[in-house]
């Protein structure tokens, strides 16, 4: 009798066990904290995610239609795309750029194989954490998160659908493009491009979200180049510029005045 009962005992005691295990808090966790103001406007490239080049060579190597892209060149889509590329030497986030190109000069294939490079991304990695982990502990927290990225509206739109890293933006951060700010390309005038560091940029993602210069004080920019950092700085915005997930997650515990707390073995201090 006495066995029997130890038994239901030890059975119950794994049960109770095994539950608490699979409750178990994310990698990274974030303790709870009294309601801020505060907003978070994320840069996408270097900062969230970087370039995989395993997967961008992939990505050309596998591609079914290589020879729809071949059979659709011409002189014009030659000279557009080679002006493009001169430009991307000293610029950034002409992705859109390749991409509306193609479409204009009736080169679908070549549009998607464009997305796909773009797109070829993987997470950015600390030592011991990643942005994702952060993203995801202040969104536990209940901070609003938006995107002020210069990715281009097409690729934007494939890299949080269908992109290997989609789940990082998915149910995380707001993808509503009334709210988050990227780039629309206009083939026709590109001179009417509006991308960071132009304010424009900044000042349209607070007319989007009915924020004041006032209330620019609130908002929380991240971004790894320093000419954004700058320009977002002289509109009143609190900024960080990007090194590291750990760097990041320091950075942000003082100026928000919170605690991100890791579980297991990880500490911001090592």
């Amino acid at each position: 009798m006495q066995k029997t009962i130890r038994t239901k005992i030890a059975i119950i005691l794994l049960i109770l066990l095994t539950l608490t295990s699979s409750t178990q808090t994310p990698l990274y966790a974030a303790e709870k904290s009294p309601t801020h103001d505060y907003v978070i406007l994320w840069d996408i490239h270097e900062v969230i995610i970087e370039k995989d080049f395993t997967k961008i060579m992939a990505a050309i190597w596998n591609y079914n239609k290589k020879l729809a892209v071949l059979f659709n060149l011409n002189f014009s889509l030659l000279w557009n795309l080679a002006r493009l590329i001169v430009d991307a030497i000293i610029s950034d986030g002409l992705g859109e750029a390749f991409v509306q190109t193609a479409h204009a000069n009736n080169n679908p294939a070549l549009a998607q194989l464009i997305n796909d490079i773009a797109n070829a991304q993987r997470p950015i990695q600390g030592e011991t954490i990643s942005t994702y982990h952060i993203i995801q502990a202040l969104k536990q927290m209940g901070f609003k998160q938006y995107i002020g990225s210069n990715i281009g509206v097409s690729i934007f739109a494939d890299l949080v659908t269908t992109s290997d890293v989609a789940y990082i933006f998915q149910d995380n951060l707001e993808l509503d493009l009334h709210k988050s700010q990227v780039v629309t390309y206009d083939p026709d005038h590109p001179e009417r491009t509006i991308k960071k560091p132009d304010k424009r940029f900044f000042t349209s993602f607070f007319e989007k979200n009915n924020i004041s210069h006032e209330e620019a004080r609130h908002i929380i920019f991240i971004d790894d180049r320093l000419e954004n950092i700058k320009s977002a700085q002289e509109l009143g915005m609190q900024t960080i510029h990007f090194t590291s997930p750990e760097q990041l997650a320091h950075e942000l515990e003082e100026i928000l005045n919170i605690k991100l707390a890791a579980i297991f073995s990880f500490s911001l201090d090592t």
